[in-house]
């Protein structure tokens, strides 16, 4: 086919020649000559195509109107009513081929609301069409005038229908268009829409099938959410979304809680606003905590090691108007503190071009220890000044004149000059004593933007934050998909220790990026949230747990929740040792062979009231076991043998790789 392209991507190609391959047998040389067509401008070809009695051809002139693979689509101030009226003649003809009528479909929804008005009924009918590709298209040419009170009626439940029904994402890829539509749609029309969008997620089915039989079922979540992300998008949604959610998940804290957490308040309607707050500290928080416990220990226990987990716990307060662990100013302004610094090019020479600049340098004389306390700078020749430093375009400017991230700055008036490549500044800052329970940052201004900035490391009080990689800076420049947050480094106790309540000697260098630079250093502190027993214990009550009946299809609706509701359980009080482990209750007996118990996940157990056990990670309720430690719902039975009591529970312990149908052996536990 090479040759073929060859002449149709000449722009001196005839008529003659894009019209015989707009014929062609293969549909991709048809598609090849539409994009012919219209990277030449030979749009007066287009109604000619639309007019053949081949429907190869009108295919290819259809094409030309939606555009195709690797090819644009006809401009907007070309299409013509002519083009569209001989389109509408295809959808209405009853003998037109069904691809024909596919492509003129999606053409359609290019056309102006008066144009596609009188054809909405034959449009309705092939939105009832038995493939959904045919459906697809009939939604993408109905999509202009579906929000019109004239229509909406009548085209909305169909929509409403399919969506329901639907098993194929691609299928509704138009409803997109439509809840655009609707945001400019008259209030009635809007409250329709909510009504049709919170019936289909209602109704649509908790299990899936191919039409071979294959069970789909791990799919429903997938396009549950996309229904939840449409019906949220259209105004006034995120209350119906709510109230239909409830519905479908009672137990649920708040189902597609990423939809409300992403969004703006003022989205949320009354009712909605009250519940949402109460819902955040008393349902999403401990949820939080019990499905990130592990890590948020760990973060919280370790200096200088808080991270994503942390900072989504203290997103979720944020969320609930709660700013109490936001980070804020330690110690004195950015641009209010004076530094001493030098600047240099260094011996050891890089080809100036894009990349990063930093590497090992030589100091200047005189200066190997510029960055310890009892360094002379003035003596050595540093000068003084005040942040920001930058450099752009050989100038003492702004890198971004747009930015207003509180963190970055660097939309911010710079104060001094930074002329040469490399940067040192060091200060001797006076700064209050740190306090425990609180988390300290050294940030750096500039950095917060893909591309922007270059290495940088630190020294406090002459000593040297080491970084992760040898050869690499602490503060690096920012690579793809780093930008937009604060770019910086949660200091340890190692250099906490240094923080006393009076002055501390910091020192940092930069590097110029050939873009220019700009930086400035400062501090934060932030009030560390805490983890108790009685939030551990909250958390237990919205965490969804794994258990057997979980596993019987793995599917993710059949997890269990407790929801703090406790079934007393007179029978299991008291204390427990293991004593053997069998693979069913109505396995053991008392003569059971004893099974090897050195791996089993505990040894004993004690029941109190009140849903306590003797360990704060394990609760209780009725004839569930429930054991945050392995995350797992544990059901347990009681079972009398020779006049004895057994308490048999089940075990867990998933194994790595774990299959449908998986289900754990019962430990066997005897009154001590």
């Amino acid at each position: 086919s090479m040759p073929i392209m060859g002449r149709l991507n000449d722009r001196k190609v005839s008529v003659d020649t894009l019209l015989m391959y707009a014929h062609h047998i293969d549909q991709g040389i048809r598609s090849a000559a539409a994009r012919a067509i219209n990277n030449h401008g030979r749009y007066h070809l287009v109604v000619p195509l639309l007019k053949s009695k081949d429907p190869r051809g009108r295919h290819a002139g259809v094409t030309c109107i939606t555009g195709m693979f690797k090819g644009l689509a006809m401009p907007s101030d070309k299409l013509t009513d002519e083009m569209f009226k001989l389109v509408t003649g295809m959808i209405n003809d009853p003998q037109e081929s069904w691809w024909v009528v596919d492509a003129a479909m999606n053409a359609l929804g290019r056309a102006r609301p008066e144009l596609i008005a009188p054809h909405v009924d034959r449009l309705a009918y092939w939105l009832r069409h038995d493939d959904w590709w045919l459906r697809k298209a009939a939604m993408t040419a109905l999509t202009p005038v579906a929000t019109d009170k004239r229509f909406y009626r009548q085209i909305l439940p169909i929509i409403g229908e399919m969506i329901a029904t639907n098993n194929r994402p691609v299928a509704l890829a138009p409803v997109d268009g439509i809840v655009r539509q609707l945001q400019k749609a008259d209030p009635e029309v809007q409250k329709y829409a909510i009504k049709v969008l919170g019936k289909a997620y209602l109704d649509f089915p908790t299990k899936l099938s191919a039409p071979g039989g294959q069970d789909m079922s791990a799919g429903v979540a997938y396009l549950l959410d996309h229904i939840a992300g449409n019906l949220s998008n259209t105004p006034g949604g995120f209350d119906e979304l709510y109230r239909v959610s409830k519905i479908r998940f009672p137990e649920a804290s708040l189902p597609h809680k990423e939809l409300y957490l992403g969004a703006e308040p003022s989205r949320f309607g009354q009712a909605l606003k009250v519940a949402f707050n109460p819902i955040i500290v008393n349902e999403l928080v401990p949820e939080y905590i019990g499905n990130n416990r592990t890590r948020l220990q760990s973060e919280l226990t370790q200096s200088g090691k808080n991270g994503r987990t942390v900072e989504g716990l203290v997103s979720l307060f944020q969320k609930a108007g709660i700013d109490d662990y936001n980070w804020k100013l330690f110690g004195p302004k950015r641009d209010k503190i004076k530094w001493e610094y030098h600047t240099f090019d260094p011996a050891e020479k890089k080809l100036w071009e894009h990349g990063w600049r930093y590497r090992d340098v030589s100091w200047p004389p005189g200066m190997e220890h510029w960055f310890a306390p009892e360094f002379n700078a003035r003596a050595a020749g540093f000068e003084t000044g005040y942040a920001p430093f930058a450099k752009r375009e050989g100038k003492l400017q702004a890198m971004r004149s747009s930015c207003s991230a509180p963190f970055c700055g660097c939309g911010d008036k710079p104060n001094t000059f930074w002329d040469k490549e490399v940067l040192l500044m060091r200060g001797e800052i006076q700064f209050p004593p740190v306090r425990k329970g609180y988390s300290y940052r050294l940030l750096v201004g500039g950095r917060s933007h893909v591309n922007a900035g270059d290495g940088s490391d630190v020294w406090i009080n002459g000593k040297q934050i080491k970084p992760s990689r040898k050869g690499e800076p602490l503060l690096s420049g920012v690579g793809k998909r780093q930008g937009g947050v604060p770019w910086g480094i949660v200091l340890s106790d190692e250099f906490l220790n240094e923080f006393d309540g009076g002055k501390v000697t910091i020192a940092v260098t930069g590097f110029m990026n050939i873009r220019g630079n700009y930086q400035t250093i400062w501090l934060e502190e932030m009030k560390m949230p805490t983890v108790t027993d009685a939030d551990i214990f909250e958390s237990a009550k919205y965490t969804a747990l794994k258990s057997t009946e979980y596993f019987v299809e793995m599917d993710a609706e059949k997890m269990y929740r407790w929801g703090g509701r406790f079934i007393s359980n007179p029978k299991v009080l008291g204390n427990w040792q293991v004593v053997n482990q069998v693979s069913t209750v109505e396995e053991f007996n008392a003569e059971a062979p004893r099974a090897d118990l050195r791996s089993v996940p505990f040894s004993s157990v004690t029941f109190k009231d009140n849903a306590r056990t003797d360990n704060d990670l394990r609760f209780w309720s009725g004839d569930t076991l429930i054991d945050l430690n392995q995350n797992f719902a544990l059901k347990m039975a009681i079972k009398t043998v020779g006049g004895t009591d057994y308490l048999l529970i089940e075990a867990g312990q998933i194994p790595r790789r774990v299959e449908a149908g998986w289900k754990p052996n019962f430990l066997v536990l005897k009154r001590k």
